[in-house]
């Protein structure tokens, strides 16, 4: 029997038309302006809406009406994950690294768009406390994780969202008669970003919005497949420059990497 070759795209949506108007806080239901004041920044802890002032977090800025980011206030406990959304997307099979570093390239870019994506690395290390860890390799084969760069449009049937990049994961299941159909081998994982709806957007929102899609992708690409139903984390399929790596992720994560693996990334 010929082996079985299977290929996961998993896409990362992002809103196509953000302005200064839109209420971006992805975290809780959306808020009018209107209710909260001035430069509030808006959080959201079990359930009960919580305001800070924006001053405390960020230098005085001329916005109106406010935008909202999103965090996770200090000592609040969160033990909940998306594991469940995880295994439905791969078949109740855990794919993950087995060791550390993960070797990655990044295709050649601005050096502004390169720094971009070495901080969603970074981000990644920070939060897991070094559990993920990256390694740059100068030779794009021997990498696992390579950052490619394309121009793929703006297809016309998508006017209000657009696929800001996506992770390519090609795997071959295990066959023969003493095989096991939930194993297998993963190829070299490819994170292709479009470069048609970064390059157009405000030297303020492009450089956030490129490093928290290539953090989002990451995470697709170390074993976070599917995605996660609530916007307050990383996970969620909808992607901005206010996005951050929620506990729900990290919880996620150290789920899949405290199972055995079926797929070795």
């Amino acid at each position: 029997m010929s082996a079985r070759n299977l290929r996961l795209s998993l896409l990362c949506l992002m809103p196509l038309f953000a302005s200064s108007s839109d209420a971006l806080f992805q975290g809780a239901a959306w808020a009018q302006s209107a209710d909260l004041p001035q430069r509030a920044v808006l959080a959201q802890s079990s359930g009960q809406n919580q305001y800070f002032p924006l001053s405390q977090y960020l230098p005085s800025l001329d916005v109106t009406p406010p935008r909202f980011l999103r965090i996770e206030p200090d000592g609040v406990q969160n033990n909940s994950d998306f594991f469940d959304q995880v295994m439905l997307a791969t078949s109740n099979r855990v794919f993950r690294f087995t060791s550390m570093p993960i070797p990655v390239f990044i295709d050649p870019a601005p050096a502004d768009y390169i720094a971009a994506v070495k901080r969603a690395f970074q981000t990644w290390e920070t939060r897991t406390n070094s559990m993920i860890r990256f390694a740059p390799v100068a030779d794009r084969q021997q990498a696992r994780i390579t950052v490619i760069w394309s121009h793929m449009g703006i297809p016309a049937d998508r006017s209000a969202t657009e696929f800001g990049a996506h992770t390519i994961t090609e795997w071959k299941v295990k066959t023969g008669p003493f095989a096991s159909q939930k194993t297998g081998t993963v190829k070299p994982q490819y994170i292709e970003v479009n470069l048609d709806v970064i390059d157009p957007r405000d030297a303020d929102h492009k450089l956030p919005l490129l490093q928290n899609l290539v953090t989002h992708e990451l995470g697709h690409a170390i074993g976070l497949m599917g995605h996660s139903p609530d916007r307050g984390d990383m996970m969620y399929r909808d992607t901005d420059e206010y996005s951050r790596i929620s506990q729900r992720d990290l919880n996620t994560l150290q789920k899949i990497y405290s199972r055995k693996c079926d797929f070795p990334l």
